[in-house]
């Protein structure tokens, strides 16, 4: 039986919050009991409603917890979480009982990336290998409900682009979706930084003549005046179809399943495949505007009903009644010279 120390549960913890999530801020909190771990809710998320919002902050759980069971693996443990497993507790995200978990055949090899996995936003060059894909297949198998799509022939390329660049133009162009991109950067952290809650700047990879400029922008007022000039539909190229387009590989993740169980999912299959193409040396940025906007879940979120249906309808001319949740692009590229931090450990304890 499986009966850890405080340090070793602090260790699985500390690996568990290295997992992507939505700005780089975790809503997920551990309470750590006689005989278990709880992973609970915050009131983040409690107050997201049926949101876009909601299925990201989601998908970040599903990373949390696949990242905590391949730490498991690495001690010899393993285990399937059970999501919101007592009614009376809907703050109760996951709870894992020492006695119950099972015995891993090996250790997981993906455990070893989840340290050094990142997102990398510089333009990428050369396309991936056949033995890259396969492995990023590979990847996901253990995840049912899930499906990688790929974006390789021309015509389908062309119609995620154009998915792509309206989205991000449509997150500089509604007010709403501003407030909701420009919060997510920490601006205090500066140009050189990194930063262990929200973006630093110094992750964007902004070219440096167009940072004051681009900093001006988080200001509603100068973002809607720019907009006259047609700002907006800049930023959607820069920010979204000049990376994807320069890419060789473009990769979304769909579910068969109810929103909420696909988003968990997703969660944990797109962090087996992260982790995967870190492992081979290829570089990662996630896309998750177009896909996520084009969720039912985003009706209410400030987009434009003609822009969402437009996004609806691409999205089903693409990959038919599947849900999509993420894009991202893949490449070689240096590794960026910022990245992400996380707050200590004891930061996510109840």
């Amino acid at each position: 039986m499986f009966n850890p120390s405080r340090d070793e549960i602090m260790t699985l913890i500390a690996a568990a919050i290295q997992a992507p999530s939505a700005d780089n801020v975790h809503h997920v909190r551990f309470r750590i009991v006689a005989r278990s771990l709880d992973l609970h809710v915050d009131d983040f998320f409690q107050a997201c409603g049926p949101s876009h919002r909601r299925l990201l902050t989601l998908m970040s759980f599903g990373a949390v917890a696949e990242n905590l069971r391949l730490a498991l693996t690495t001690r010899g443990w393993t285990f399937q979480p059970q999501w919101f497993p007592d009614p009376a507790d809907p703050t109760l995200l996951v709870r894992i009982e020492w006695d119950a978990i099972g015995a891993a055949q090996s250790a997981d090899p993906l455990a070893r990336f989840i340290a050094t996995r990142h997102t990398n936003r510089r333009f990428f060059r050369g396309a991936l290998s056949t033995a890259d894909t396969d492995a990023l297949a590979e990847a996901v198998t253990p995840i049912p409900g899930i499906k990688l799509e790929w974006f390789d022939t021309k015509r389908r390329r062309s119609a995620l682009l154009r998915l792509i660049r309206i989205a991000e133009t449509e997150r500089f162009r509604s007010r709403e979706l501003h407030r909701e991109l420009f919060e997510s950067i920490a601006f205090d952290a500066g140009w050189e930084e990194g930063s262990v809650e929200r973006l630093a700047p110094a992750t964007l990879e902004v070219e440096r003549l167009v940072r004051s400029p681009f900093a001006l922008l988080r200001h509603w007022p100068v973002m809607r005046a720019a907009n006259l000039l047609g700002t907006h539909r800049v930023m959607g190229v820069r920010a979204g179809d000049l990376p994807a387009r320069t890419s060789a590989n473009l990769c979304a993740m769909t579910s068969t399943l109810m929103p909420d169980a696909a988003a968990l999912a997703v969660g944990m299959g797109f962090q087996r495949v992260w982790l995967a193409a870190e492992g081979r040396g290829v570089a990662l940025q996630p896309m998750v505007a177009s896909a996520i906007l084009a969720t039912p879940a985003a009706a209410s979120s400030g987009i434009r009903p003609r822009i969402h249906e437009v996004l609806r309808e691409g999205w089903q001319e693409l990959v038919g009644d599947a849900l999509p949740l993420v894009v991202f692009r893949l490449g070689h590229a240096p590794r960026p010279r910022v990245v992400s931090k996380r707050k200590a450990v004891e930061h996510y304890l109840m």
